[in-house]
């Protein structure tokens, strides 16, 4: 059976439509979780548990536009998506610096595989979106 085409058309309709609903979604449904949550989840720099309920409502916003942008196929949610995905990630490798949650033995560790699936994540969404943001022509096929 011979393998199809990575395309942009495939692509978008494969990869970056999925994403851009599951972004929706989240966008909607994140804010109002993060607030209703029985136990707050751990946000740095961040101490009384309202704190990080209106932190984690507050950062979940940028879901609902990033995501209609990306089913609209716009290159400055695209941008967007990876700024927030980086952010979030240097966020983090500054307070594993500062202050590294409290667990026996692995809180560096597990703080730093985080950060590292991290990259991984972004990195892997990079190659599978790319060729619906950087293709010149829709049925053109990704290098």
């Amino acid at each position: 059976m011979a393998r199809r085409p990575y395309t942009a058309d495939r692509a978008y309709r494969v990869s970056v439509r999925p994403l851009a609903g599951f972004m929706v979604i989240a966008g909607l449904l994140f804010p109002v979780i993060s607030i209703l949550a029985p136990e707050p989840p751990y946000i740095p720099f961040t101490v009384t548990p309202i704190a990080k309920r209106i932190w984690m409502a507050v950062l979940s916003v940028p879901f609902l536009p990033i995501g209609v942008g990306l089913w609209r196929k716009l290159k400055l949610a695209w941008y967007g998506m990876f700024g927030y995905f980086l952010g979030g990630t240097i966020l983090h490798l500054v307070a594993l610096g500062f202050c590294t949650p409290a667990k026996e033995g692995g809180g560096a560790l597990l703080a730093l595989s985080l950060v590292l699936f991290d990259v991984l994540l972004i990195v892997g969404l990079y190659f599978v979106t790319r060729p619906v943001f950087t293709a010149s022509h829709e049925s053109e096929a990704c290098p």
